[in-house]
């Protein structure tokens, strides 16, 4: 049987695989980039490592359920304000991190109008 605890660990392990998901797939279908630069692989590879750490750590170690809760709040807030910086930006065709190439576009509308850069604030 599913307790709550459990079923919340669920969501929140689901929604965090969702995100960086959401993350993955940008890198592809939304940034334009020549290629993957170096700097840009080993963020990869340490955001892979970073979620799979958190990972363990919800279903290995018993969390308070008021962190679960505030945890998984800021993973929608996340979301929402990647998703609003995508819509805004998409016919800008942003350049991937660490590209040498200058952006095609400025985005200073949406998210871009309060945050400078709302893909990096998401992301944390």
């Amino acid at each position: 049987m599913l307790t709550m605890e459990r079923g919340l660990d669920l969501l929140v392990s689901i929604i965090g695989i969702a995100t960086v998901g959401q993350y993955l797939w940008s890198m592809r279908a939304h940034f334009q980039s020549s290629g993957m630069s170096s700097g840009a692989k080993i963020i990869s590879v340490v955001v892979a490592a970073t979620a799979l750490f958190f990972l363990a750590i919800i279903w290995i170690l018993p969390q308070p359920l008021l962190a679960k809760i505030v945890g998984l709040v800021i993973q929608l807030a996340s979301s929402a304000l990647f998703w609003w910086a995508i819509a805004r930006s998409r016919k800008a065709r942003l350049r991937f991190v660490f590209d040498a190439d200058n952006p095609h576009g400025l985005v200073t509308d949406g998210p871009f109008s309060y945050i400078r850069h709302p893909f990096y604030t998401s992301y944390i």
